[in-house]
């Protein structure tokens, strides 16, 4: 697959959009604007486009997490690649990236959450080395 692989910029904010709504996160475009703006500011999270054709295909997005019990890792929040263009290495190219660019950074490796039922992604997973440490319970108290 050809694509290229960059940075996230306040240009590609509509296609972000499209590509939350397909993932499921109805998140109001207005905040979503200001969420972008905030994180290209942040040198300790990253989110990388696909990008084939000049459109936006996919996205990763991960942070840093500072642990007081270990090393610093860095999280990988998000992962998509827009139906049409799954299956075809645009998920590699995405995942290779932030790889390497966590690998630069000296953090000790990446971890991410999946949702139990999304057995695809977890295939992806561990075809790039990553293995499943344990099973866990999501929390979440809103304010």
């Amino acid at each position: 697959m050809d694509c290229v692989v960059r940075e996230l910029n306040l240009d590609d904010l509509e296609e972000i959009y499209n590509l939350n709504i397909e993932l499921g996160f109805n998140f109001p475009i207005e905040k979503l604007k200001q969420r972008v703006e905030d994180l290209i500011n942040r040198p300790e999270t990253k989110v990388f486009v696909a990008e084939h054709n000049s459109k936006v295909i996919g996205y990763i997005h991960g942070s840093v997490s500072d642990r007081i019990y270990d090393d610093r890792l860095f999280f990988i929040h998000t992962i998509i690649v827009t139906e049409n263009y799954r299956s075809i290495g645009v998920g590699n190219k995405l995942i290779t990236r932030i790889e390497e660019w966590v690998s630069r950074n000296n953090y000790l490796g990446i971890g991410l959450w999946s949702r139990i039922d999304r057995i695809g992604a977890h295939k992806f997973y561990e075809n790039h080395g990553y293995i499943n440490e344990r099973t866990q319970k999501y929390f979440l108290k809103y304010l």
